[in-house]
């Protein structure tokens, strides 16, 4: 709200109360109606006061997560909508008179008074509606400096205070043209020690003319000092006639001046509902906005979300190679052996206990076809999940651990194939299923300590038909025989001889796929499970972010309107 408004004379340069106050006298304001305005109260805050509560309130744990160098501001705007009552700024150099000026307002010495700066942080005096700040000063010590200028972004009416004399201080009129150019309130208080009317006057159109003289020396608009009263007070008499309760000396002094000014720019501010509206606007720029736009770019911009997610698809792309080169390693595998599957079934006519050994070694031969792919595209993959973890800022992972013991696993697999023996396939018991399979599993890998001993009995089942077609191998060859002496039927025996030899590679192939099947996924899950975790942890977290900046925004909204922005 604007300031009672000073106006420009027709020579450009001195400056006149408006017209409207010089038509009729100033009525003195009177003690008692001074000591009234002291103790006046406040209207109580509209119910949308909660909007705000609840906005400086819900946004403190994100504040502390993201902007913890703002926790201060955030615990002032809620100070200020607890207190429900305007500040009054009292402000200037050091020896301005600052602490004397609101000895007198309060009657009363309770800020400290000297030559040198007694003030070192911002303390606040009850003045009836208002609180009144005074501060270290404008040419205080460094350290103070901050403290200073805090309290200016909070304050509601900025008291600017120039002692006679200090007219001419560049500094001082930085900072006030400052003050009105970021929209603040500012009421000139010229702190002096004359007692004569005339002087006074005059001391004040001097004011008047430097402020003038800087403004366009500076290139300032001019309508910044229309909104700027220029007050002059004795700052050291109206304390005495408080104190000795001289009315004569308050006349004098112009502290009753500066209480109708006060008094003025209290009924502009419509007391609470204007403080409120500062709180939510100040809670806007400093706090809210920029705390949005901080989540806002981190939900937008996830790199690393992106990264990981970019090693997820080149670890699977990795796998899903290995998987297509095994699979076509197999079926080129079972594709060659049908040949040798009929030679092992041609010969085995005369010697059927043969059939199981020539099968087997056949078996032997794609197993360790695949089994060599196998281990090479282990330790590409071992490479490749190292370098990915790197990429994504994970620890590399215990390739050991991750895939157990793998020292002399051809070794291992060789003495398993040793106790593979059969007294023959039409005598094979229950028990020799998980023989029969540990023979024609191919490509069961021992990556993970004692997983394939104990899922062996578990997959026997599966196995049972290719047992059985190999025991029907024996009975076709023995039919052979006796269809060779007879030489009957040598149509039909080759149709069921191809017959048999393709389900025989059938089986061999679904075993060879069931075994790809389980190892991949083995892989899969604890060469990918690392990587997932951290994707997914990464989701919900940007997915938070996300979420919390549409809290804030919602908060802003509603702080919006509140300060009459929409």
């Amino acid at each position: 709200m604007p300031l009672m408004k000073a106006s420009r004379s027709s020579n450009g340069r001195c400056w006149t109360l408006p017209a409207h106050r010089q038509t009729k006298p100033r009525r003195q304001t009177t003690q008692r109606e001074l000591d009234a305005m002291t103790t006046a109260t406040i209207e109580h805050a509209p119910a949308c006061d909660d909007v705000l509560v609840q906005a400086l309130q819900g946004c403190a744990p994100l504040v502390a997560d993201y902007f913890p160098q703002s926790e201060p501001v955030r615990a002032d705007l809620l100070r200020q909508h607890r207190e429900q009552r305007p500040e009054v700024l009292v402000f200037g150099a050091f020896s301005a008179g600052k602490s004397t000026l609101i000895n007198a307002l309060l009657g009363a010495e309770c800020a400290p008074v000297g030559d040198v700066p007694t003030t070192t942080k911002v303390e606040r005096y009850d003045y009836g509606p208002c609180l009144l700040l005074d501060t270290p000063g404008v040419n205080a010590p460094i350290e103070h400096e901050e403290t200073t200028g805090e309290a200016l972004r909070s304050a509601h009416l900025v008291m600017f205070v120039v002692r006679e004399g200090f007219q001419d201080d560049a500094d001082l009129y930085t900072r006030l043209f400052e003050l009105l150019a970021a929209g603040s309130d500012v009421l000139l208080v010229l702190n002096h020690s004359m007692t004569q009317a005339e002087g006074i006057e005059k001391l004040r159109r001097h004011m008047l003319t430097v402020l003038d003289d800087w403004r366009r020396h500076h290139g300032c608009d001019p309508a910044l000092l229309d909104r700027l009263p220029v007050v002059p007070v004795n700052a050291g008499l109206a304390l005495s006639g408080k104190l000795k309760g001289k009315q004569a000396f308050l006349a004098v002094s112009g502290l009753q001046d500066l209480g109708f000014e006060l008094s003025a720019w209290l009924e502009q501010v419509e007391a609470r509902t204007s403080l409120v509206q500062r709180i939510a606007r100040r809670s806007l720029a400093e706090l809210l906005v920029p705390l949005r736009e901080h989540l806002q770019q981190r939900a937008d911009t996830p790199q690393e979300l992106v990264t990981v997610g970019e090693q997820l698809k080149v670890m699977s792309g990795a796998i899903d190679r290995l998987e297509t080169q095994l699979r076509l390693l197999a079926r080129g595998h079972v594709q060659a052996s049908k040949a040798d599957i009929g030679s092992a079934l041609d010969t085995v006519a005369e010697k059927p206990e043969q059939l199981e050994a020539q099968l087997q070694a056949i078996a032997e031969r794609g197993r360790k076809q695949l089994f060599e792919c196998l281990a090479a595209g282990v330790a590409n993959l071992g490479e490749q999940l190292a370098l990915s973890h790197r990429q994504a800022n994970l620890q590399p992972p215990d390739l050991d651990k991750l895939l157990g013991e793998s020292s002399g696993i051809l070794g291992q697999l060789g003495s398993m194939l040793g106790k593979a023996g059969v007294d023959g396939l039409k005598q094979v018991r229950p028990e020799h299923l998980v023989e029969a399979m540990k023979l024609l599993r191919s490509l069961k890998v021992p990556f993970f300590k004692g997983r394939w001993e104990k899922t062996f009995s578990r997959w026997a089942g599966k196995y049972a038909p290719l047992v059985a077609v190999l025991a029907g191998g024996v009975e076709w060859a023995l039919d052979m025989r006796d269809q060779n002496r007879r030489n009957q039927q040598q149509r039909v025996a080759a149709m069921q001889r191809m017959q048999l030899i393709n389900e025989i590679a059938a089986s061999i192939q679904a075993s060879h796929d069931q075994s790809i099947d389980d190892q991949v996924a083995e892989l899969r899950t604890c060469m990918l499970a690392p990587l997932q975790a951290e994707h997914e942890r990464l989701l919900q977290h940007h997915g938070d972010i996300a979420r919390q900046a549409e809290q804030v925004h919602g908060w802003e909204l509603q702080l919006q309107r509140l300060a009459g922005q929409d």
